[in-house]
């Protein structure tokens, strides 16, 4: 893994600053896949699009128009000593983003859905329902049929395998198999055998493949 100078971005609202990495290069060694598409990779590290700024709230991408400077891993290290690193935004912030439209784009907004819907999931997993808000549990369902209207008519092979996995999700499973139907049975066998039977055993959750 191989990372690039870190990049200064300003809260459009308050201009604190906030530190966000990027990788030159990384690998999957040792990653684990979920059925969601979700990944973790410990050499492969995502880094958020979008924040919460920790002094205001202000809920803000991190993109060029708000770029002011770029630090090298060998400049002196004191120089972001008091700039905090943009973090990932919670269920709740996720949630806020996407109510206020905090969006300028269907990909911005997919990316926020995407996000919301892997959190949600990942909290599914690792706890269980009842751990879970009940206003986060609705608007995570609301928010698989906003996915599924997004994705429906794509062709691409990736869309196809989230739209499986978001038809489980809310227990259509027939819609499921429909859709594990059209991939190519060599290319993805493994994930087209593991939901085939979690929606044997009407499992709606996330799973790891």
């Amino acid at each position: 893994m191989i990372l690039d100078p870190f990049q200064i971005h300003s809260c459009p609202q308050c201009k604190s600053n906030v530190l966000r990495g990027r990788l030159t290069s990384g690998n999957a060694i040792g990653a684990t896949f979920y059925s969601d598409g979700d990944m973790f990779a410990p050499m492969l590290p995502e880094f958020p699009m979008v924040t919460e700024c920790q002094c205001c709230a202000t809920i803000f991408w991190l993109h060029s128009e708000n770029h002011i400077a770029r630090i090298s891993l060998y400049d002196d290290t004191r120089l972001t000593d008091n700039i905090p690193v943009a973090g990932s935004i919670s269920a709740e912030t996720c949630k806020r983003a996407i109510t206020e439209t905090h969006y300028n784009n269907k990909d911005e907004e997919r990316y926020l859905r995407i996000g919301f819907w892997r959190i949600i999931n990942n909290e599914l997993r690792i706890n269980n329902r009842q751990s879970l808000k009940t206003e986060l549990f609705t608007f995570w369902e609301d928010n698989i049929n906003h996915l599924i209207t997004m994705m429906i008519d794509s062709e691409d092979d990736n869309d196809r395998k989230l739209l499986a996995e978001l038809y489980r999700n809310i227990g259509q499973f027939n819609d499921c198999k429909r859709e594990l139907s059209s991939l190519c049975p060599k290319e993805h066998s493994n994930f087209i055998n593991r939901l085939y039977r979690e929606c044997e055993i009407n499992n709606r959750f996330q799973v790891e493949l």
